[in-house]
């Protein structure tokens, strides 16, 4: 039979709600942590084909190294997911998120990164397009790429990857079409 034998599931509105900057850290941790629960139960219908991504809260790196373990080890997440924009402030290649990468390196599983179409970072280069009349458009068009660029620079250049040579990441939906 021919068809789609696995699915990866990644979040949609649960990453944007955890991209507010003025977000206390704990209240962002615990809206990860609820989704998490969500979408393990989600996925749970029917486990053989359908896998999860996690996502953590961004504004405190210790925070989200205990939440991608939880993920993982205990709800059966195959990844976190993470926006690739600077959240309050912290961009990923800040060596505080140390303890994230080598949390995710010795679970081995991937961070992914993966944009939002309505990210509430004012980092996020989508702020820069609020109120035009194309907004979704340019959104769509010019955000997810050129954060992802921003990202993938920031961990290599960051020293992200030569510090932690096993860990493994990806860059997802960066502007790719729709379609396929």
């Amino acid at each position: 039979m021919r068809g789609i034998d696995v699915a990866v599931m990644f979040r949609t509105l649960g990453g944007m709600y955890v991209s507010d900057d003025e977000s206390e850290p704990e209240f962002a941790a615990a809206m990860a942590r609820g989704f998490n629960d969500w979408a393990s139960d989600f996925c749970k219908t029917d486990p053989a084909r359908f896998k999860g991504t996690g996502i953590v809260a961004q504004h405190n790196a210790a925070e989200a190294a205990r939440e991608a373990r939880r993920a993982v080890e205990e709800l059966g997440m195959v990844g976190i997911a993470m926006l690739p924009m600077p959240i309050a402030g912290k961009h990923v290649h800040d060596q505080e998120f140390d303890v994230l990468w080598a949390e995710l390196e010795g679970l081995n599983v991937p961070a992914c990164f993966h944009g939002t179409s309505g990210g509430l970072s004012k980092d996020y280069i989508s702020a820069r397009l609020a109120g035009h009349p194309a907004f979704r458009t340019l959104s769509h068009a010019s955000t997810f790429a050129l954060e992802l660029m921003l990202a993938a620079g920031s961990m290599i250049l960051g020293g992200v990857l030569h510090r932690f040579p096993r860990l493994r990441v990806a860059f997802l939906e960066g502007n790719c079409s729709w379609l396929p």
